[in-house]
């Protein structure tokens, strides 16, 4: 975040600000607001949500799929990431960040439907302007 910040990559795939950025509007591009978007997209189903109390949604893309971060553990350096799609189902990647982004960015992983725009052979990163 101190490098590059929050913002957005090939109009495809978000990362999020870890605090509220100060641009009305933007409740989706912090932890805590798509965090919430998530619960909202389940309609706070509890049998949906049920396990995750406490997990944080880091990344969204434009196909309403959300990543989180598997907080279980504690400790936040083995912290998984967690895809929950449009459609309510859960994938443990059983990865770290670092990881997962390698893995995702590297076309390594399959690209979600809806992501139309996405082409790992050109990658973009346009990060979010603060204010």
């Amino acid at each position: 975040m101190d490098i590059y910040g929050a913002g957005t990559v090939n109009d495809s795939f978000n990362i999020v600000w870890p605090i509220t950025p100060p641009t009305p509007g933007d409740s989706m591009r912090d932890l805590a607001g798509n965090t919430d978007v998530g619960r909202w997209l389940q309609d706070d189903d509890a049998a949906a949500l049920a396990g995750v109390e406490g997990w944080i949604a880091w990344a969204y893309d434009v196909g309403a799929n959300r990543l989180y971060w598997d907080t279980s553990s504690g400790e936040p350096d083995r912290w998984t990431v967690v895809r929950l799609d449009r459609s309510g189902d859960w994938d443990d990647s059983g990865l770290g960040t670092t990881a997962y982004l390698a893995a995702f960015l590297g076309g390594d992983m399959p690209v979600p439907p809806a992501m139309t725009l996405w082409d790992p052979e050109v990658l973009v990163f346009e990060p979010w302007e603060l204010g």
